[in-house]
């Protein structure tokens, strides 16, 4: 058994392994998808970036001449250095169907590989997701250190024929007002959850993420609610998504109210915009797992939890 990097000739074989590993994903779980556009899923917005372009790096595990896993790694770039303390992710973890009760350990031994290229790089927390019910990958990465950062969940929202209130209205506006970035609001970062981070370092890692991306398709928006400010919602187009299932797909990345009660107000709008811009489309949404409220809220209005995720770090 080999671990070297991924060459060339082993596109066809990794790509393969994206189609038929994975059963339990958060696109596994949603009857909109079907397994074909959920297996292409993950090669688009995982595996293939690894393997076609800089953006990150992939490992292959070889033997008997075939590749029987691979995991994706990389930096979080720009976001690394903020805190002053290098981070970076296991993006994609993945064993052949076959070879996952084999015996041979190929994914513990390719998260071993990779945390020792961490460690050689001088990198201090690694994060990665797993689906909650993924016992096999959580065993596997406790077994290397990793610990619970942040238990979130997958909320869907299909279009239907949904009426909304007449009384909010949508504005779009040219970045996030500075006291929406001292807030968490929904964006769901497992480093905010860390203790590892001080809170200076905190503040750091949720300006960045607030701050509009030359390649993102944000979208900050203002909904008012009877003439007055409700808030602040900043939507995502998921471009990769949209184009492979032929629905236009949305993601709320955050929510910045005055108070929790305004959130439906908030998700509402930012529905009423979609239905603006499409006829059919997908919005979806994170919540951590023990937020009752927000699972209220949006169950109210149409939501369907499809997804139970797990973010681990390790700290080298």
């Amino acid at each position: 058994m080999i671990i070297r990097k991924f060459e060339e000739r082993d596109l066809e074989q990794v790509k393969a392994i994206c189609f038929s590993a994975f059963s339990l994903t958060a696109f596994h779980n949603d009857p909109v998808f079907t397994a074909e556009q959920a297996g292409a899923l993950i090669w688009e917005l995982y595996a293939r970036p690894a393997v076609t372009n800089s953006r990150n790096y992939c490992l292959v595990c070889e033997d008997n001449s075939e590749v029987q896993g691979f995991i994706v790694y990389g930096s979080y770039g720009e976001l690394a250095k903020l805190p002053g303390r290098r981070t970076a992710s296991i993006v994609l973890l993945a064993v052949k169907k076959e070879q996952q009760n084999s015996g041979k350990k190929i994914g513990h031994t390719l998260v071993y590989n990779c945390l020792s290229l961490f460690r050689k790089n001088d990198v201090k927390l690694v994060s990665v997701g797993t689906d909650l019910n993924n016992l096999a990958a959580q065993k596997i990465y406790s077994s290397t250190e990793f610990y619970p950062a942040l238990y979130w969940s997958t909320w869907r929202f299909h279009s239907g024929p949904s009426v909304f209130p007449e009384t909010t209205t949508i504005q779009a506006i040219f970045g996030v007002p500075e006291e929406v970035t001292k807030k968490n609001g929904a964006r769901l970062v497992s480093f905010l959850e860390d203790p590892f981070f001080s809170d200076a370092e905190k503040q750091k890692i949720r300006e960045w993420y607030l701050r509009p991306k030359e390649s993102s398709d944000m979208m900050p928006l203002e909904v008012m609610s009877s003439g007055k400010s409700a808030g602040f919602v900043l939507l995502e187009k998921e471009k990769t998504v949209s184009d492979l299932t032929g629905r236009q797909v949305f993601r709320i990345d955050g929510v910045y109210g005055p108070d929790p009660s305004a959130e439906r107000t908030l998700v509402e709008g930012a529905l009423k915009h979609c239905s603006t811009l499409a006829k059919e489309f997908t919005v979806e949404m994170f919540l951590r797992s023990d937020d009752w409220r927000g699972a209220k809220t949006l169950g109210g209005l149409g939501f369907s939890l499809v997804h139970n995720s797990v973010t681990l770090h390790c700290r080298l």
